[in-house]
C-alpha cells in the first residue's frame, strides 16, 4: 500500500484510475484483516474531496494522514476493549480468610511432621507410648504421603492467594496425600486401635476434612474464573 501511494506521489496524475485502485487496496486490507471498511471512512473522506485537486501530492498526504490517524484510533479503542474483556475477577473476601485459615493449618501440619521426623524428643515425648511408637514405625511410602499432604496443602495456598490455576490440582495432590497417609496408616499400619486406645482416632480424619475442603474451594474459584 505505501509503495502504490509512492508512487502515485511520484507520477502527480491526478486520474480517477488511481483513486479507483486506491479502493480496491482499501477493500483488499479490509478482506485480508478483521478491520470493516469504516475504518478507512476518514481516510476515503479526504480522498473524494480532494477527487478534483490537481496538487495530488498534497492529496496523498492528506490521505496518508488521515489513515494514520483511523489506524492509531483504531488500535488504540481495541487494545482497550481487549483488556476489558480479559480482566479476571479481583480477589474476593472469602478468598483471603480461606488462604489464611489454610496456611495457617498446613503450616501446622509442616511443622509437626519435621519435629516428629527429626524425632525431636520435647515433642515426642508428649505422645502416649503407643502413638509415639505407632509414628517411629511409619514406612517410607507412609512418610512420603504425609509430606505430600502438608507441603501441598501450604504451596496449594500459596497458589490460591496468587489466584493461579494450579492451586486445585496441587490441593488435590494433598488431599490425595492426607487421605493415603491417615487411612493408610489406620487401617494398613495398625493405626485403628492404637488412636482408639489414645483418643487420637478423630484427629486422623480432620486433615481430609480440611483437605477435601480446599481442592473444593479451589476447584470453585477456578470455574468462576478468579484463578487464572
Amino acid at each position: 500500500m505505501m509503495i502504490f501511494l509512492g508512487w502515485a506521489v511520484a507520477s502527480r496524475r491526478p486520474t480517477c484510475n488511481m483513486i479507483n485502485s486506491i479502493n480496491q487496496h482499501l477493500v483488499f486490507m479490509c478482506a485480508s484483516s478483521r478491520l470493516s471498511v469504516a475504518t478507512f471512512q476518514p481516510a476515503l473522506t479526504v480522498l473524494h474531496f480532494n477527487r478534483n485537486v490537481h496538487d495530488f501530492t498534497s492529496t496523498t498526504i492528506l490521505f496518508a494522514y488521515a489513515i494514520g490517524v483511523t489506524f492509531l484510533g483504531t488500535t488504540e479503542e481495541e487494545t482497550v476493549s481487549e483488556a476489558e474483556r480479559t480482566t479476571t475477577p479481583g480477589r474476593p473476601w472469602h478468598l483471603w480468610l480461606i488462604v489464611i485459615l489454610g496456611g495457617l493449618w498446613s503450616a501446622m501440619g509442616v511443622v509437626s511432621f519435621t519435629l516428629t521426623q527429626m524425632n525431636v524428643e520435647a515433642v515426642m515425648s508428649r505422645f502416649p507410648p503407643q502413638q509415639r511408637e505407632y509414628f517411629e514405625s511409619f514406612p517410607l511410602w507412609a512418610v512420603a504421603f504425609w509430606a505430600i499432604g502438608v507441603f501441598g496443602g501450604v504451596i496449594g495456598c500459596l497458589l490460591l492467594l496468587l489466584k493461579n490455576r494450579l492451586a486445585f490440582p496441587v490441593l488435590l495432590a494433598s488431599l490425595i496425600g492426607a487421605i493415603v497417609s491417615n487411612l493408610g496408616g489406620l487401617f494398613l499400619l495398625g493405626g485403628m486401635e492404637v488412636m482408639r486406645e489414645t483418643g487420637g482416632l478423630g484427629f486422623t480424619v480432620v486433615p481430609i476434612i480440611f483437605g477435601a475442603f480446599l481442592a473444593y474451594y479451589a476447584r470453585a474459584m477456578s470455574k468462576k474464573g478468579v484463578l487464572s
